[in-house]
């Protein structure tokens, strides 16, 4: 009997192995973006001001979870959200490696749309504020318990519906010694300064108390407790 061919044998073994690499061509999973561009998110309200979108397909690559705290880091710069994704029809309008954000959130840290960032994961969530000086920019010192309740998330500096958060402790931070020397300090000081602990995130709870503070330079402060 004549041997087979080698070129019978190969085009065999060819054959047998074509379904398995189609296989895994098609289970071959997208890479990840390593840096990502802010864009403005849509139909801001105090609630989603300190929301992050992203992508559907990026949560479930990378086993995110929605409503999870994400940092976003520019250098030796960040700024901490609440994740969540746009909605499965504008899936077309962004890229993958695409972020969006409200502008008031970036511009309290200085981060402009069009900037390149990275995506960090928190090993727990921030801690809740103890205490908050609201300055009131338009003279309404009432909203400020209002707005502020609708916020998720603030930090020192942020500045948004005509207020501004001048100072933010938790209860890790002696609050009340903190607070009682960043008050003597803002009567004799511009009412501009805000306290050390800027972009530092912090939760908002349920507020116990609020009052007003005076400085010398006439400007209405909000103290709100927690």
């Amino acid at each position: 009997m004549a041997p087979k061919s080698s070129s019978s044998s190969s085009s065999k073994k060819q054959k047998s192995t074509d379904p398995e690499s189609s296989s895994s061509k098609a289970s071959k999973q997208p890479k990840l973006p390593t840096e990502y561009i802010l864009r403005p998110s849509k139909n801001v309200t105090l609630k989603t001001t300190g929301t992050i979108y992203i992508s559907p397909k990026l949560l479930k690559l990378t086993g995110l979870k929605k409503s999870q705290f994400i940092k976003v880091s520019k250098g030796l710069v960040s700024l901490t959200g609440e994740l969540s994704t746009w909605t499965d029809a504008e899936e077309d309008e962004y890229d993958m490696n695409v972020v969006l954000i409200s502008g008031t959130y970036l511009q309290s840290v200085g981060f402009l749309y069009g900037d390149r960032v990275k995506l960090l994961e928190l090993p727990s969530q921030p801690e809740y504020a103890t205490n908050l000086v609201v300055e009131s920019l338009d003279g309404d010192e009432k909203k400020a318990k209002e707005s502020i309740s609708d916020l998720g998330i603030i930090f020192s500096g942020l500045t948004i519906d005509g207020l501004k958060i001048t100072y933010a402790d938790s209860a890790s931070s002696k609050s009340e010694k903190a607070l009682e020397d960043y008050l003597s300090e803002l009567s004799l000081t511009e009412p501009t300064k805000s306290n050390s602990t800027a972009a530092t995130p912090k939760l908002v709870g349920w507020i116990k108390n609020y009052l007003n503070f005076n400085n010398y330079y006439r400007s209405r402060y909000t103290i709100l407790k927690f």
